[in-house]
């Protein structure tokens, strides 16, 4: 992508051709058509630790975060943080603060998990299931 700086992504082809590949794929797909770039980008973001083949670009829903995955945002042109994928997962902001984890850290953290609304919606529909034991 030209003007694009790719902050914080390892300076090799293989990023690059990802980003470039994800840029194309979102330009093309139907529901994207007529979609100026600069609303495109706007919640936009390629997941760089996955191959183009399995088509890891998204917009406006989460992969599944592990504690390998780099998002790249083309609406930040930057890659986020594990303190980001912690608050795209619905934890507090002030949960894993950067005086006490580095990125490393928190992406280990944060690796493996869901979400917080998923959680609480699994829950609920345990909780709220009609022929549970507790019901009767």
């Amino acid at each position: 992508m030209k003007g694009k700086k790719l902050r914080g992504l390892p300076d090799c082809p293989r990023m690059r051709e990802v980003v470039d590949i994800g840029w194309w794929h979102l330009r093309k797909m139907k529901k994207h058509q007529g979609i100026s770039d600069a609303d495109l980008m706007r919640s936009a973001w390629v997941n760089v630790s996955q191959c183009v083949t399995r088509l890891p670009t998204h917009r406006q829903c989460l992969p599944t975060v592990l504690q390998g995955t780099m998002l790249y945002s083309y609406e930040f042109d930057c890659v986020l943080s594990g303190v980001v994928h912690a608050q795209l997962l619905g934890w507090p902001q002030y949960h894993f603060p950067a005086s006490k984890f580095d990125d490393g850290e928190t992406r280990g953290l944060i690796g493996e998990c869901f979400s917080v609304p998923l959680a609480g919606l699994v829950h609920l529909a345990c909780v709220s299931h009609a022929s549970a034991a507790w019901w009767r």
